[in-house]
């Protein structure tokens, strides 16, 4: 007689390290959540909003159509992205005679600077972000009905928003308009007006999406890359303290050339737990278009599109085996959190689209010495202090305030991740 029993030993490590979840993390429930629907070539839009803190209406939900269209609203980021551009480009007056000096581009700390010239530059900096929700919100009947309420939410502070918009609108720079004589008096301090100042925010749009399979590495540490320009690296002050860090914290991988990104993301295993980059970064023009690129070491730009080409043949076979690229990812690459042209794809959105837990990006060209002192800020309180993504912004975002009297902490969008943290390694779970 044949022996058919089965063996009863098991192969080691059957599952090669990674472990099959039975949905991606869930987030947790917001205070409000806006949306912002804009068809291309329509001359209108729809927004709606719900949460936690609005009672829900008796015939469905609070939801109005808007003057504005996606072209207007599209010109309004643009100009709004140039006074914050023109605020970085701030050329100093010295005894009434103007001074080729551009101070805020070689200083993160405005401490220094005098009181009124930074007060008077962030208060116009508010005026515009106020200018800019009440343009979108303008009109009247059901539309001031839906604004009051709107704008009465976001005169609080410490909520939990999420933004969905079609259009990659700065949220978090825009600010909040003064109300009428029985609200509460402007803010003395033109920093709290700001959203990004008073709420924790994250934004998404219909293009960010979760994968239908998750799966995660089962490691004792973390895991990062630095993916930098080595030049910028070297001669940036707090450049070098950004990689040790995560050196300290984490195993980390290098990356300087194209070449070598481009090599990992064809692999359907690349897992990191944070993806930073530094390096410089900006659009492509070409035939009426633009698009955005980044350039590490070498003089080859790399765009969304890559990205996309790279990893979309293993987002789409998540269900028959394991692809793990789940990274909360910090771009310090000049306006790679700003809007491209209609149909573009954007950083942020292609990083989340196959499986990002969070894309932290400027909207404008951020000063490079800032952008060093931002990331290391950013990440004492992400990987030091455990804290959660969106908690780990609005805190960099009241420091530099308060501390530096830099409002440039404003202009990092967070898109998705708002609950992101670090995971549990198997240690930390053991204990």
């Amino acid at each position: 007689m044949d022996d058919d029993r089965i063996p009863l030993t098991a192969k080691r490590n059957a599952s090669r390290g990674y472990r099959r979840l039975p949905g991606p993390p869930v987030s947790e429930h917001k205070d409000l959540v806006v949306v912002l629907r804009c068809p291309p070539g329509a001359q209108r839009s729809t927004i709606i909003m719900w949460g936690k803190k609005l009672e829900e209406p008796r015939t469905g939900v609070h939801t109005v159509e808007l003057a504005k269209g996606r072209a207007d609203i599209t010109a309004q980021c643009a100009q709004l992205i140039a006074e914050w551009q023109r605020f970085v480009d701030y050329e100093s007056d010295t005894a009434g005679r103007r001074v080729k000096e551009t101070p805020y581009t070689h200083l993160a700390d405005l401490s220094g600077r005098p009181e009124g010239e930074v007060h008077e530059n962030v208060a116009e900096l508010a005026w515009h972000g106020a200018r800019f929700l009440t343009r979108l919100l303008e009109g009247h009947g059901r539309v001031a009905s839906f604004r009051e309420q709107l704008l009465a939410l976001l005169r609080h502070k410490y909520l939990r928003i999420r933004f969905d918009s079609d259009v990659a609108i700065p949220w978090q720079m825009l600010a909040v308009p003064s109300g009428p004589a029985t609200a509460e008096p402007p803010c003395e301090d033109a920093f709290q007006e700001f959203l990004g100042h008073r709420h924790q925010i994250e934004t998404t749009s219909p293009d960010t999406y979760d994968m239908a399979y998750w799966y995660e590495g089962i490691r004792s540490e973390h895991v990062s890359s630095v993916n930098v320009n080595k030049s910028l690296m070297a001669k940036v002050p707090k450049a070098k303290d950004v990689g040790d860090l995560l050196a300290k914290r984490t195993r980390v991988t290098e990356r300087f050339f194209r070449a070598q990104l481009l090599k990992d993301l064809k692999n359907p295993v690349l897992d990191e737990d944070i993806m930073y980059f530094f390096c410089h970064g900006g659009y492509e023009y070409q035939s009426g278009h633009a698009w955005h690129s980044l350039r590490l070491s070498d003089a080859a730009p790399l765009d969304p599109d890559h990205i996309d080409g790279h990893r979309s043949q293993f987002t789409e076979s998540a269900q028959e085996s394991p692809v793990i690229f789940h990274p909360l990812v910090l771009l310090n690459v000049c306006s790679s959190g700003a809007p491209g042209n209609d149909g573009s794809l954007r950083f942020a959105s292609v990083f989340v689209k196959h499986g990002a837990v969070g894309v932290l990006a400027p909207h404008i060209s951020m000063p490079q010495i800032f952008g060093a002192e931002f990331a290391l800020k950013f990440l004492e309180h992400y990987v030091v202090e455990r804290q959660r993504a969106g908690e780990a912004v609005q805190n960099c975002v009241h420091w530099f305030a308060k501390t530096y009297r830099n409002p440039l902490a404003l202009a990092y969008s967070l898109c998705c991740g708002l609950d992101t943290r670090l995971p549990a390694t198997t240690e930390e779970t053991a204990v």
